[in-house]
C-alpha cells in the first residue's frame, strides 16, 4: 500500500448531522463529534439561543472556534464573530461567551478543558475536560431516549 492510501485508510470521518443536539444548559444546545480523553481533545458543533451567557471562565489551551450563523462575543455590546470567523481564545484569560440577539451555530475545538470561576471570588467553581463533556453528552443522548451517537475518538 502506498503512503497516501494508508493515510486515507486511517482518516476519522463523519458528518455533523449524525451526532444530535443535546441541551447542555438553558439556551445552549451542543453536539461531541470527537473526543479523545487522553488528549483532552474536544471537538463540539454548539447552537445558541439568542442572548444567551455563559459562566465566566477560562481554557489552560487553546481553544479554536468558527461561526457558522448568527453572532457572538466576549463582550456584550458588540457582536463581531459572525459567520466565516475564526477565533482563538486567550490561554488561562478570563471570559464568557455572549450571544447576540440571533440563534447562532458554530463549532469549537479546545485542548485542556475549562475552569469555570467564581465571579465575585476569583476561585476557581468547577473544571471540566473532554471526558467530562463526553459523560454528560451521552448521559443527556440516553435521557432524551436518543441512541447512543458514534463519536469518534
Amino acid at each position: 500500500m502506498n503512503a497516501l492510501a494508508e493515510v486515507l485508510v486511517h482518516t476519522l470521518h463523519a458528518k455533523f448531522n449524525d451526532f444530535p443536539y443535546v441541551n447542555v444548559r438553558e439556551g445552549m444546545d451542543m453536539k461531541v463529534v470527537l473526543a479523545r480523553e487522553d488528549e483532552d481533545l474536544l471537538v463540539v458543533q454548539f447552537r445558541a439561543q439568542p442572548h444567551v451567557r455563559s459562566g465566566l471562565h477560562r481554557h489552560p489551551k487553546s481553544v479554536f472556534g468558527f461561526t457558522t450563523r448568527g453572532a457572538w462575543s466576549h463582550e456584550p455590546d458588540n457582536f463581531k464573530y459572525q459567520p466565516d470567523s475564526f477565533i482563538c481564545e486567550p490561554i488561562n484569560e478570563l471570559h464568557r461567551f455572549i450571544n447576540g440577539p440571533d440563534v447562532t451555530e458554530g463549532y469549537f475545538i479546545s485542548h485542556g478543558g475549562s475552569e469555570y470561576v467564581d465571579e465575585d471570588t476569583g476561585e476557581v467553581v468547577s473544571r471540566f475536560g473532554a471526558a467530562d463533556a463526553l459523560r454528560n453528552y451521552l448521559e443527556k443522548c440516553e435521557a432524551a431516549k436518543i441512541p447512543r451517537p458514534n463519536i469518534l475518538r
